[in-house]
């Protein structure tokens, strides 16, 4: 008996446009609404380029897991690895030594 072999489905906008937002540095949900797609069916067609090695197969640069600024602007570490915030805490919150 023959086996049928499935094919996939067509990607849902031009190979292109998908391989641009997978190097791009703005978020898989706001690649996903400026080409009219939903960010599940941006994500499969990253999967599916990676299956084809068309993409590296490697997990995507995510710049919000990466940017060293919070969303107000402020950096959460300096440039010697202190986090200036937390060093205000524990100064006012000074930890207390096991007894």
């Amino acid at each position: 008996m023959a086996q049928r072999q499935m094919q996939s489905p067509p990607l849902p906008v031009d190979e292109s446009k998908i391989i641009a937002a997978w190097h791009s540095p703005e978020p898989c949900l706001m690649c996903a609404q400026a080409m009219g797609i939903r960010a599940s069916q941006l994500e499969n067609a990253w999967r599916r380029l990676k299956l084809e090695g068309k993409l590296p197969d490697r997990p995507r640069h995510r710049p919000e897991a990466v940017s060293s600024e919070n969303l107000d602007g402020r950096k959460h570490v300096n440039a010697y690895g202190e986090d200036p915030l937390l060093a205000a805490l524990r100064e006012q919150h000074p930890e207390k030594a096991p007894q």
